[in-house]
């Protein structure tokens, strides 16, 4: 009678059935991934976990002024993979165009034209799951910190419809030349706003605003991009009141010039009122040019 060692190897197949059962399964990079999109709600759910997770252990400690680092990072880290996924649809959108164009009736190449619709779905899916954390996070942060999230560089949109977005002065330059940049290019007049980074006047700046959006109600606020003081006011203001903003931060990489140059950049946007708050000879100059070239605006000490 022929016996069986009771440890012989186990079946390529056996093994495969083991690994579904731990990880489940798991398509190939080549293969379609017929795996659902996670649920919003659990996903709006989640974010507040980890939120909650992050505030509850260290409120009340030494260790609470660390909360709004940490849950800044938890936002730009959603906000991370949002761009990163939006970098890949774009690719997408040009892999497509050029399969488009190399079509020749084969089923080679229409297969392929197949995989990279296919693929550019699942990216539009995962684009929109991102941005909903990324949006629930930053209502959290908000919620949890009293100040508004945006970026320190780089842009944030929606893909859907651009609300309240902040977009990059050099994504919005940027953007006046690429077909595939569309939300980077806000309509509505341009209101631009500078001021120092130690005036805190946070009622006045919010009235000023206030009025200036009852005659634009479309208006686009471009501001300096400061991390404090009148610009970053001004921001919270359009966070709160959703209004599209245009950080233009000066370029650092050219020198001491840079902020000079931002300048000269705020007026190639044609701005319809530009509202200067005390602050240094780069805010004042901003006030000089207005008048020079006899646009609106207003100086506020």
């Amino acid at each position: 009678m022929q016996h069986f060692e009771e440890n012989a190897q186990t079946s390529p197949m056996h093994h495969t059935i083991e690994m579904m059962s731990l990880y489940g399964y798991r398509p190939f990079a080549d293969e379609p991934d017929g795996r659902p999109v996670p649920d919003e709600n659990a996903l709006a759910g989640s974010v507040a976990d980890i939120f909650d997770a992050i505030a509850v252990p260290l409120m009340n400690t030494r260790m609470e002024d660390d909360i709004q680092p940490i849950a800044y990072s938890i936002v730009n880290a959603f906000h991370y993979m949002l761009t990163r996924v939006g970098r890949e649809i774009d690719k997408n959108v040009i892999d497509q165009k050029i399969s488009r164009e190399e079509q020749d009736g084969s089923e080679v190449k229409s297969g392929e034209l197949e995989k990279l619709v296919a693929e550019g779905l699942t990216m539009v899916e995962r684009q929109s799951a991102f941005e909903l954390m990324r949006e629930q996070a930053a209502y959290h942060f908000e919620k949890l910190t009293g100040s508004a999230w945006y970026p320190r560089s780089g842009s944030k949109t929606a893909s859907k419809k651009l609300t309240a977005a902040i977009i990059d002065s050099r994504d919005f330059e940027a953007a006046r030349k690429s077909e595939f940049s569309k939300n980077h290019v806000p309509e509505g007049p341009k209101i631009v706003l500078v001021g120092g980074t130690t005036y805190e006047n946070h009622r006045k700046i919010f009235e000023v605003l206030d009025e200036v959006k009852s005659h634009y109600p479309d208006m686009v606020l471009v501001h300096g991009g400061a991390d404090r003081g009148a610009e970053r006011i001004a921001a919270n203001w359009a966070s709160s009141r959703d209004v599209t903003q245009i950080a233009a931060k000066p370029n650092w990489k050219i020198g001491k010039s840079a902020p000079f140059k931002r300048n000269e950049y705020l007026f190639t946007l044609e701005p319809s009122r530009v509202l200067v708050f005390a602050g240094t000879y780069v805010h004042t100059q901003v006030y000089e040019t207005a008048c020079q070239n006899n646009v609106p605006h207003a100086y506020y000490s």
